[in-house]
């Protein structure tokens, strides 16, 4: 190998690097998602190591799959610490603790419901968010006008079709309206409560 094929990647070199990432893909510990940042991360090591290529200890093919095995074990072993710092959080929610009066309980019923549901996506908010959320509405639609209030009582419940055929009027005033109702939204800070 010449000097200045030292800090290539050849072709062969490339393919033994997607042979190596995809050997990598197929361990639990890796997504395949991660086929071409592991890839990446084999080959810019492997880039680094050129320089200490000895021609006279070893063919560059030897050399080239020695130091993908030893990547691939550090990238093996970095993923495992990860996830074995994730597990040692682990512990059982039938586990008995106490409580906050001293009284035994399973550490299950000291979760807050409302944050394993959002965290589940069973809903969005919290009870207290969803009371507050409310509040602010009502607030903001006791000052609408009369006809910005009648469409936003029917949008609350109908499809915009719907809406304008209950109150009569064509779907281009339910759509005005609803342009009027966001800014009116917006500047009393309820934007994301009409998406």
């Amino acid at each position: 190998m010449d000097a200045n094929k030292k800090h290539e990647i050849d072709y062969y070199t490339a393919w033994l690097i997607r042979q190596k990432a995809r050997q990598l893909k197929k361990r639990p510990d890796f997504a395949t998602d991660d086929l071409k940042d592991v890839e990446q991360e084999l080959a810019l090591d492997l880039l680094k190591r050129m320089p200490r290529f000895d021609p006279q200890r070893a063919s560059f093919t030897t050399f080239v799959v020695r130091v993908l095995r030893h990547e691939a074990s550090a990238l093996i072993r970095e993923r495992r610490r990860k996830t074995d710092r994730f597990r040692r959080d682990w512990c059982s929610l039938n586990e008995t603790v106490e409580g906050v009066d001293g009284e035994l309980i399973e550490r299950s019923e000291t979760l807050d419901q409302d944050e394993a549901n959002i965290r589940a996506g069973k809903q969005r908010r919290t009870h207290e968010e969803e009371a507050r959320l409310r509040f602010d509405i009502s607030i903001v639609l006791d000052d609408l006008p009369d006809d910005l209030r009648k469409v936003a009582d029917h949008l609350m419940v109908e499809k915009v079709e719907d809406a304008a055929e209950s109150l009569g009027v064509h779907r281009a005033t339910i759509y005005r309206a609803i342009q009027q109702l966001r800014r009116i939204f917006d500047k009393a800070g309820l934007r994301n409560y009409l998406q």
